[in-house]
């Protein structure tokens, strides 16, 4: 006691001489200070010592309630944050960042754990039932590889008994590709759809090398993507018949690389001439005549017992037969039985037979034929445009499906395809490939393109 005494008095003496002498007690040590500040102040309950003098603590926690509060409030501001409830102004930031949250979990979808390539196609198939659950999506001005690749699984499918829908364009669903199962053929730079599903990759040819392709397996949610893609067009044709037969060929797991190159022959041969298809099986079963026009299409070729009674005609190139695939699908959805497609060498009388007849006469010798062998092959073809007329040559009759480019030529094959929806009439329509619409006569020409057609016939 006798030493504590000495000590406050010598304190407060010098508190006392600092402030009469100008005593400098910075001159005096932090741990001195400490020192004598431990012995000569006394902080009573609810008080305790802090540093040099005394603090409140009301809940004998051995820390200063300031010190508590605020810790408190640091916290509460931090879980704020991580929940999105900080208000900003008179909105929150908690729906903003789940949407960003969202929109980053549907742009980097991960492979999927759940299921395996080897198992395909049964994790598309609802259980209990033949119904294939999911979308085949190709890009909108996609390779034939692609488009080729997508039918060949569709009639496979198909030929299992399982009941496909039709094949879709990656403007058809882009936009809602997270909610639905899809099989997305086709590499990022021909197929917006892969490359959503991809994470749009800055570089959409990123990682594919020609003679190679890659089948991956995502999921999102509850949604599963097939992505079949590879570096050119005959690999992506190539891996999607592969894909067809996941045991031969390895395919399992989340992702398999495949080697293409080469491979092509193994899935495509060019149909041979047999010569033993009689004329009489493409004779209609009455004359016909003028009255004849689209809104009786495909009845007017007298068709029997479901077989379509004509002969359809591609390109020389096997791989841009997309109208062919378009409309023969289509045909096909609608009960008729289709032979192979022809490609023009193939067919030696185009006057002695019924006849879909696709790309125009500069890219089709039997459609040359069949429009007289224009000056100009191209003549009465419009950019960005296409055409269906029937030709019509004594007891038989033509279909002419052509566009300036093939591009032109694929959106009016997919017109055809939908006579119904479009409601065809007459010997001739008109489309416009960017609207994918029907057009009007007078909408198709452009200055000068009526005088090319007067010329050409």
């Amino acid at each position: 006691m006798k030493n504590i005494g000495i000590l406050a008095i010598a304190i407060i003496t010098m508190i006392f001489l600092s402030s009469c002498s100008g005593l400098d007690l910075s001159k005096v040590s932090d741990e001195d200070m400490e020192r004598i500040a431990d012995k000569a102040i006394v902080c009573n309950a609810p008080y305790m010592r802090f540093g040099t003098g005394c603090c409140l603590d009301q809940n004998s926690n051995a820390i200063c309630d300031n010190d508590e509060s605020l810790e408190a409030s640091e916290k509460n501001f931090e879980t704020d944050v991580e929940e999105g409830e900080v208000e900003t102004g008179e909105e929150t930031v908690k729906e903003n960042q789940e949407e960003v949250k969202t929109a980053t979990e549907k742009k980097s979808p991960s492979f999927s754990s759940s299921f395996d390539l080897s198992e395909f196609p049964d994790f598309l198939i609802l259980k209990g039932t033949d119904v294939f659950d999911g979308v085949i999506v190709i890009g909108d001005d996609n390779s034939a590889g692609a488009f080729n690749g997508a039918y060949d699984i569709i009639d496979e499918l198909s030929a299992e008994g399982y009941n496909v829908g039709s094949l879709k364009t990656a403007s058809d669903i882009l936009g809602d590709e997270f909610s639905l199962n899809l099989i997305t053929i086709g590499n990022p730079c021909e197929n917006d759809v892969t490359a959503s599903i991809m994470g749009n990759p800055k570089n959409c040819d990123s990682g594919f090398e020609k003679g190679k392709a890659f089948i991956r397996l995502y999921e999102n949610g509850d949604n599963i993507a097939v992505v079949v893609a590879g570096g050119n067009s005959d690999d992506t044709w190539v891996a999607a018949n592969m894909l067809l037969e996941p045991d031969k060929y390895g395919i399992k797991g989340s992702e398999t690389i495949l080697i293409t190159e080469g491979k092509l022959s193994n899935f495509w041969t060019e149909p041979e001439v047999t010569g033993d298809e009689p004329e009489e099986a493409y004779k209609p079963k009455q004359p016909l005549s003028s009255s004849v026009d689209l809104s009786n299409y495909p009845d007017f070729f007298g068709n029997v017992e479901n077989v379509l009674n004509a002969i359809m005609v591609v390109y020389d190139d096997p791989q841009e037969a997309m109208p062919y695939a378009i409309i023969g699908q289509a045909l096909s959805d609608e009960g008729f039985e289709i032979g192979s497609g022809k490609t023009p060498n193939q067919v030696s009388d185009p006057f002695g037979i019924n006849l879909i007849t696709m790309g125009n006469p500069c890219e089709n010798a039997v459609t040359a034929s069949i429009m007289g062998n224009p000056k100009v092959c191209d003549a009465g073809f419009v950019s960005g445009k296409g055409m269906i007329r029937i030709v019509q040559n004594g007891d038989y009759v033509a279909v002419v499906v052509a566009g300036k480019d093939r591009k032109d030529t694929w959106e009016a094959s997919k017109i055809l395809a939908n006579h119904d929806k479009y409601n065809l009439k007459g010997t001739t329509i008109y489309t416009d490939t960017a609207s994918k619409s029907v057009i009007p006569e007078d909408e198709y020409w452009g200055e000068g393109e009526a005088e090319a057609e007067a010329e050409s016939e």
